[in-house]
């Protein structure tokens, strides 16, 4: 295989959306010891990826509406906590499957779930002037990436709360967006998920 034809083929394979093994080891090489992996998903956009928290991680449901009619609470976000179980591999494949399609957010936090899910339930809802309710789909990668460049240290700090760092799509589902907050505001790398797996490993096997 000639150089030109191998860098074509590398082209190609960066130019796809990470595999869930890319997406779990790129997670992973991200992760703290005391990190809970979690997610945020658009029941609206993919249900059967919102109640896998029950149906394969064996989770309780714990969708972001509260008492509201089943159909709502159905077409509404659910935080899901994705545990390292034997059906593991099965929900990450169909995280990897999904992007694209702006159906969530992945997060780490030390937190448990109760106090992750009253912290996002108070994010979840806002305000105008005129008091006015309103629902912010905060989880949305593209609401996610117009929102927190223009957020203030302190308004990034109320939005985070327990959260420790926001992954989410890019513009290209190749991409993925790592938000965590830093001394001026929001700080952003957008990862090309198989470059960064491909040069972290790399390292590892210099160690």
């Amino acid at each position: 295989m000639s150089d030109r034809d191998q860098a074509k083929d590398y082209h190609t394979a960066m130019s796809s959306k990470p595999s869930a093994y890319e997406l779990h080891q790129y997670l992973e090489h991200r992760r703290k010891p005391s990190d809970h992996l979690y997610a945020v998903v658009d029941g609206a956009q993919n249900y059967k990826l919102a109640v896998g928290s029950r149906d394969i991680l064996g989770e309780p449901l714990r969708p972001l509406f509260v008492k509201t009619p089943h159909f709502i609470t159905k077409k509404g976000p659910y935080l899901v906590r994705i545990k390292c179980t034997n059906r593991y591999p099965e929900y990450m494949k169909l995280w990897a499957e999904q992007l694209g399609t702006n159906t969530g957010m992945l997060f780490f936090s030390s937190a448990w779930p109760k106090l992750v899910r009253e912290h996002l339930r108070t994010i979840f809802k806002v305000f105008d002037d005129q008091g006015a309710m309103f629902y912010f789909r905060f989880y949305d990668p593209r609401v996610l990436r117009t929102y927190l460049p223009t957020c203030t240290v302190k308004e990034c700090r109320e939005f985070f709360g327990p959260i420790r760092s926001i992954f989410a799509e890019s513009a290209n589902p190749v991409q993925m967006d790592h938000f965590q907050i830093g001394q001026s505001a929001i700080h952003l790398e957008e990862d090309i998920v198989q470059e960064c797996v491909a040069a972290e490993n790399a390292v590892l096997e210099r160690v």
